[in-house]
C-alpha cells in the first residue's frame, strides 16, 4: 500500500483543473493599456448614438494558456472586431484585442457582464434622452463627372432647420468592379471612410468633400443623424486609361518612354509606340507589345489603378534623330494615346 502512494498522488495532481487567474483584462486608450476595475463605466451618450471601448486580454502567466470563453451579456452590448472564437491558445504574455460596443434607442441605465476565463467585469453605461429630435437627413452628391480621379461634395440636407445641437456620422463603402481590387484613395477629404459632422441650431445642411480614387466600382454613402438614416450610391464606370504625364529621355544608345497614369479597369494590355523625326515624320511602323501579363501581375499587388510605365528602346545609329514619340495604351474600355511628346 505504501508503494502505491506516489502513483495515487500523481494521478490526483493530474486531475486538478488548471487554476484561474492567468488572464488579466486591460482597457486600451491613447495612453497605453490599463487594468480594468471590477466595474467599468463606458460613460454617457444620447439615445441612438453609440460608444465603444477597446480591451486587451493578456496571458500574464509564465506558461501557455487557453481562452475557453470570451463573451459580453447585456442588452445593447456587442462584441465587435472579435478574435477567432474560443478555444484560443495564448503563449505566455501574449494578448488578444477586442472591442465592446453599445447602442440603445431608449434612455436609461444599462449594464452587461464581460466574461473570460477567470475574469468577470461589470460594464455600465447611461443613455440620456435627447431634448428634441434632430432633423431627418437626406443625402445629395455634387460630382461634376462620375469618373475616377475626381473630387465631389457629399451634402446632408435636413428636412427642417435643426432645433438643437448634435452630431451625425457619415460612412463610405466601396465595391470594386474588379474582383478583389482595393483603393484606399476613395475616401473623404478628412482622410478616412468615416467622418462626423456637427449640427448647430438653425442649420439646414452639412457637407464634406470626397475623392473617387482610380478604380471602377460603386461608392456607397450613408448618413446617421439621431435615429434617422439615408443612403446614396454612385457608380464609377470603366474608362480608358487616364494619362496624367508623359516624358521622353534620350541617351547616345537608347531612348526611354515614361508614362504616368491610371487604369480604373486594371486590364491594361496592348502598348504601341510611334517615334518621329524633327520634321514630324514617323521613323518606322509603330512598335507594339502585349503587356497583359506584366500589368496583371502589377495590379495584383497594387492599391488603386495608378501606374508608372517605363519602356526602354535600344537605338542603332544616331539617337538624336528621334525627336518625339506617341504612346497608345489599350484596356478593356478603349485605347488612350499620349500627346506627341518631345525628347
Amino acid at each position: 500500500m505504501i508503494k502505491s502512494w506516489p502513483l495515487a498522488l500523481l494521478l490526483a495532481a493530474l486531475a486538478v483543473p488548471a487554476a484561474y487567474g492567468q488572464f488579466d483584462l486591460f482597457v486600451v486608450d491613447g495612453n497605453g493599456e490599463h487594468p480594468v476595475p471590477a466595474t467599468y463605466d463606458l460613460g454617457s451618450l444620447f439615445a441612438g448614438d453609440s460608444v465603444s471601448a477597446h480591451f486587451r486580454l493578456r496571458n500574464t502567466s509564465n506558461a501557455p494558456a487557453t481562452v475557453t470563453v470570451l463573451q459580453v451579456a447585456g442588452f445593447g452590448f456587442t462584441l465587435n472586431a472579435p478574435p477567432p472564437p474560443p478555444p484560443l491558445a495564448l503563449a505566455s504574455q501574449a494578448a488578444v484585442d477586442f472591442t465592446v460596443a453599445f447602442s440603445a434607442a431608449d434612455a436609461g441605465a444599462y449594464s452587461a457582464a464581460l466574461r473570460s476565463d477567470g475574469v468577470s467585469v461589470l460594464l455600465t453605461v447611461t443613455v440620456l434622452q435627447r431634448l428634441t429630435p434632430l432633423p431627418k437627413p437626406t443625402l445629395a452628391i455634387d460630382l461634376q463627372q462620375a469618373a475616377s480621379l475626381q473630387q465631389g461634395t457629399l451634402t446632408v440636407r435636413f428636412d427642417s432647420p435643426a432645433i438643437t445641437a448634435g452630431s451625425g456620422t457619415l460612412t463610405l463603402a466601396f465595391v470594386a468592379a474588379a474582383a478583389g481590387a482595393t483603393d484606399p484613395a476613395i475616401v473623404f477629404a478628412s482622410g478616412g471612410r468615416t467622418a462626423t459632422f456637427a449640427v448647430s441650431p438653425g442649420d439646414t445642411q452639412a457637407a464634406i468633400l470626397f475623392q473617387t480614387g482610380t478604380t471602377a466600382g460603386v461608392i456607397t454613402f450613408a448618413v446617421q443623424l439621431g435615429g434617422a438614416t439615408d443612403q446614396l450610391a454612385v457608380t464609377i464606370p470603366a474608362a480608358p486609361v487616364g494619362i496624367t504625364a508623359a516624358q521622353g529621355l534620350r541617351s547616345t544608345a537608347s531612348v526611354e518612354v515614361r508614362v504616368t497614369g491610371f487604369d480604373n479597369t486594371r486590364t491594361l494590355s496592348q502598348l504601341t509606340f510611334t517615334f518621329y523625326d524633327a520634321a514630324g515624320n514617323a521613323l518606322a511602323p509603330a512598335i507594339a507589345t502585349d503587356a497583359t501579363r506584366d500589368f496583371a501581375q502589377y495590379f495584383q499587388t497594387s492599391d488603386g489603378g495608378v501606374f508608372l510605365l517605363r519602356a526602354v528602346f535600344p537605338v542603332t545609329g544616331a539617337a538624336s534623330a528621334i525627336a518625339s514619340f506617341e504612346a497608345g495604351l489599350t484596356n478593356s474600355a478603349a485605347t488612350a494615346k499620349t500627346a506627341r511628346t518631345v525628347f
